[in-house]
């Protein structure tokens, strides 16, 4: 999800869902907190599928493309300066290895053959019903009832939901398959809750690469990502942060752990001298029920100045997704 600027949540290219929802953890030491940060991302052009064509869709990478862009929105509460942020960004997947809809192998095998044996098997129903009673093809196609006899309703159910499983078993089967994502968002600061008040105050960009170790490897994934953070001040002057991140999966889609190794370059200011740190990290990606999901991470922070020191960094997410067989129009 491209929203605020947390780089490690962007880490992860992914298939874009309708809609989703991230937000911050619900416990700050040992007691339960309201949380301090709400996220939502949705793809907008994904409630026009049913206009577009699968022959358009594979033919036109501007299709595909505008598809799978996602715009979103985020909130968070700076408790330390008292501040608000609202972040607004845009995302979209370049290329993705792991789009059922644009696999012509997998849809001859497993969609197309499902459907040419139904309709082989009605047609030759019809055919032989015709020559037993003796009447035309515009006969029977007149008698809607009749017609509706002919079809194996049941079937016609069983091959559907043949065909949902196999999609389903594909998205399983490809969680790791290469994607590349690009995104951009812009966030801005207020002092109070009044959104007059806002300034913008940051840049950020994102591109991130994602593929299996092997072409047979079911269970690893490789993830390598650039972020880009400009900081903007009341001074004109202009702080850079550079972030480069190689991040492993392994696992499942449903269950998988990563470890993490991220350099950071901050360009300084005209008060602060420039410095570069690294980052390991490791952590768990869980799904929880359905659409709901954990992300939970620990890792070290060394500082790569004369004055080098050493600190922890945790994270804790919930994400929320709409159910894939849920309809919002």
């Amino acid at each position: 999800m491209a929203l605020a600027d947390d780089q490690s949540i962007f880490m992860n290219p992914s298939a874009s869902r309708d809609f989703s929802m991230m937000v911050s953890s619900f416990r700050s030491g040992n007691k339960f907190v309201v949380p301090t940060s709400l996220a939502a991302e949705i793809a907008p052009i994904s409630y026009a599928y049913h206009k577009i064509s699968l022959q358009e869709y594979q033919q036109k990478i501007w299709i595909r493309t505008l598809c799978k862009t996602r715009i979103s929105a985020a909130t968070q509460y700076d408790e330390i300066l008292d501040s608000r942020h609202l972040s607004f960004g845009i995302r979209t997947t370049l290329l993705d290895k792991g789009d059922y809809r644009n696999d012509k192998e997998f849809l001859n095998q497993k969609v197309y053959t499902l459907l040419d044996a139904y309709e082989n098997l009605v047609l030759a129903r019809k055919l032989s019903y015709m020559k037993a009673n003796r009447i035309t093809a515009l006969e029977l196609a007149e008698n809607e009832n009749l017609s509706k006899q002919i079809e194996d309703t049941l079937l016609q159910q069983i091959i559907s939901e043949r065909i949902t499983q196999s999609i389903a078993d594909y998205k399983t089967s490809h969680w790791n398959a290469s994607r590349l994502d690009i995104a951009y968002t812009s966030a801005l600061s207020t002092p109070d809750s009044l959104l007059a008040n806002a300034k913008l105050n940051k840049h950020l960009f994102w591109i991130t690469y994602a593929t299996k170790p092997g072409k047979k490897c079911d269970w690893a994934q490789l993830v390598f990502s650039l972020h880009n953070r400009i900081n903007l001040s009341t001074s004109n002057f202009s702080n850079h942060q550079l972030y480069a991140n190689t991040r492993f999966y392994f696992g499942s889609n449903l269950l998988k752990g990563f470890s993490e190794l991220q350099f950071q370059h901050d360009s300084g200011t005209p008060i602060r001298l420039s410095s570069n740190a690294l980052l390991f990290n490791c952590g768990l990606d869980m799904n929880l029920y359905k659409s709901i999901w954990i992300y939970v991470s620990a890792g070290l922070s060394n500082d790569l100045t004369k004055n080098a020191n050493t600190s922890l960094q945790t994270n804790m997410k919930f994400y929320f997704a709409l159910p894939e067989e849920f309809d919002l129009f």
